[in-house]
């Protein structure tokens, strides 16, 4: 496979995992017959790889990030993590902290992929889009620190766009918006689709984002080699639909939008993978008789979808009378399954989210059972390409719901401390994990990957902020770029407040000007003040949802 800066979406894909890709037509599933989902098969354990110290016992720097279009390691598979908190934790400086040891140990520890949420849309705590198309400028440049600084750490993020949950804003707080109703007023994720007032916001803000020039590194987002992926959705449901076409063809022209604005970087889809009735021979795959409008083989069928990406949750999908052998029996039986579905769709599969609560035995064993079909997809170069664990987090954050893991095993005791469950160590499950991701060795940039940044873009780093490039990385305005102001000048507005640009900032109205939140609006819940709902719940949130974390912690709500 060549190294080479790919120019058009289909040309990453192709260099950046080595398969074919495409839409219709599928691979029959008579041909795939012999492949139906069977208990997992014991795989040769790959050598773990020590980090590399340097001779006085400081670890020796990271390498420098991976070039677009470039594969990430050798064997063509990426192990990392999901980490939520950073854009939030980074946009103020009593947290950075955290944040800059947070991404220290993820590169420590040997992970090279980090998904995060790089929205947070309403009034809650650290909120990016407190309005449609009106910006928080403090917390844009606190995503700006989290690339910036990934870079350095040979680190790359999976940027996930929204939400369908209410979790951090999301589809339900576009409908909020779209209709001028109160900031704790009822709203489900099924009611954006049909919405082009929903539509539009949400565009804008996918433009805002994925266009940025970044003001630490003056590399626009979609030049920059650090990121690996769009992720335009978290866990797409639409309920009611019994065509299962909404979802589809949301997901395919809201991808097909993102290309039109980044033909670099691949683009997925954050589905929790329910079979619907395009593929009945995967149906008993499913943890439970509903699908919630989902045909995950139907949806993700569209050339604009890059890579395809599941959820695995036993413990939240599956029977409260299973025990633990049958969740991890249930837990290949999906995965194998969505292996299946992804070479009938020829696309690389992620497992964006997997986890096991609560930590002890029963998770080292569910992940001793799918590590064993990543490194068999590793060695051969198989259909899944990539698994990141929910989630990590930094000791002094809590386990707010029960699948956290740490560095060392376990949180603080301070950070027990502020949730109501048990301190649980459990360094056996975190080990199985890092000795996986280490044993996947990163290559080094492609030749002339060099960061560009856009004409005239000021590299002036922001105040207490890193601005130096990744090493060995040189800085070079592209030929022609237009320069184009930050949309996130606007600082976030008091209860009332008109919004005042930053000096010399262009301010440019959203496309819904018009919509704006009601009065008297909680500006500062917790960083995620609504639960997700079980499985097939009716998304509601409680009354007086905004909850104020203690000492800086985000309140993360249990997933079940």
């Amino acid at each position: 496979m060549g190294n080479a800066l790919c120019c058009v979406a289909s040309c990453v894909v192709e260099e950046f995992w080595g398969s074919p890709r495409g839409a219709a037509p599928l691979v029959p599933a008579s041909s795939l017959a012999a492949e139906k989902p069977t208990a997992a098969a014991p795989a040769r354990r790959l050598a773990p790889v020590e980090p590399e110290d340097t001779d006085d016992g400081v670890r020796a720097p990271p390498p420098p990030p991976v070039a677009i279009g470039a594969p990430i390691k050798d064997k063509d598979y990426y192990c990392g993590v999901n980490c939520y908190y950073l854009m939030m934790r980074a946009a103020s400086e009593g947290t950075r902290e955290m944040a800059e040891e947070t991404l220290d140990q993820i590169a420590r520890l040997g992970f090279s992929v980090i998904r995060i949420w790089a929205f947070n849309d309403g009034a809650g705590w650290n909120a990016l889009q407190t309005k449609p198309g009106v910006y928080d400028q403090n917390v844009f440049k606190g995503l700006d620190w989290v690339v910036a600084e990934s870079a350095k750490r040979g680190l790359r993020l999976m940027m996930t766009l929204t939400n369908f949950w209410e979790d951090y804003g999301g589809f339900p707080q576009y409908v909020r918006w779209s209709r001028r109703l109160a900031a704790d007023a009822p709203a489900k994720g099924e009611e954006f689709y049909d919405d082009p007032v929903c539509q539009r916001m949400y565009r804008t803000f996918i433009k805002d984002v994925v266009t940025r020039v970044n003001t630490i590194t003056g590399v626009a987002y979609r030049d920059d080699p650090t990121i690996f992926a769009w992720d335009i959705v978290n866990e797409a449901r639409c309920e009611g639909d019994t065509t299962y076409r909404k979802l589809t063809k949301w997901l395919d022209v809201t991808a097909a939008y993102v290309k039109t604005l980044d033909k670099k970087h691949p683009v997925t889809a954050g589905l929790e993978g329910f079979f619907g009735p395009s593929t009945p021979q995967l149906l008993d795959c499913n943890p439970y008789n509903q699908t919630h409008g989902v045909d995950w083989v139907a949806n993700c069928n569209t050339p604009n979808l890059d890579f395809v990406s599941i959820h695995l949750y036993a413990d939240q999908w599956c029977p409260d009378s299973s025990d633990d052998a049958e969740r991890c029996d249930w837990a290949v039986r999906w995965l194998k399954g969505h292996i299946q579905g992804a070479k009938m769709l020829r696309k690389p599969l992620c497992l964006q989210e997997f986890g096991k609560k609560p930590a002890g035995p029963g998770r080292a064993k569910l992940f001793k059972q799918l590590l064993a079909i990543a490194e068999s997809e590793a060695e051969s170069k198989g259909t899944l390409a990539g698994s990141l664990v929910w989630m990590y987090a930094h000791e002094d954050y809590p386990d707010y719901d029960n699948y956290t893991i740490y560095e060392r095993g376990a949180p603080t005791r301070a950070a027990v401390k502020q949730v109501s469950q048990p301190l649980v160590k459990d360094a056996e499950s975190t080990k199985l994990v890092v000795d996986f991701a280490r044993a996947l060795r990163p290559l080094p940039p492609a030749d002339g990957a060099a960061l560009k940044p856009a004409d005239g873009a000021a590299a002036k780093p922001a105040a207490g902020a890193a601005g130096k490039p990744a090493a060995g990385a040189a800085v070079k305005p592209a030929a022609g770029a237009a320069v184009k102001p930050a949309e996130s000048a606007a600082a976030k507005p008091a209860a009332g407040a008109a919004v005042k640009p930053a000096a010399g900032a262009a301010v440019k109205p959203a496309e819904s000007a018009a919509v704006k939140p009601a009065a008297g609006a909680a500006l500062k819940p917790a960083e995620s003040a609504a639960a997700k709902p079980a499985a097939g719940a009716a998304v509601k949130p409680a009354a007086g949802a905004a909850v104020k974390p203690a000492a800086g912690a985000a309140v993360k709500p249990a997933r079940s």
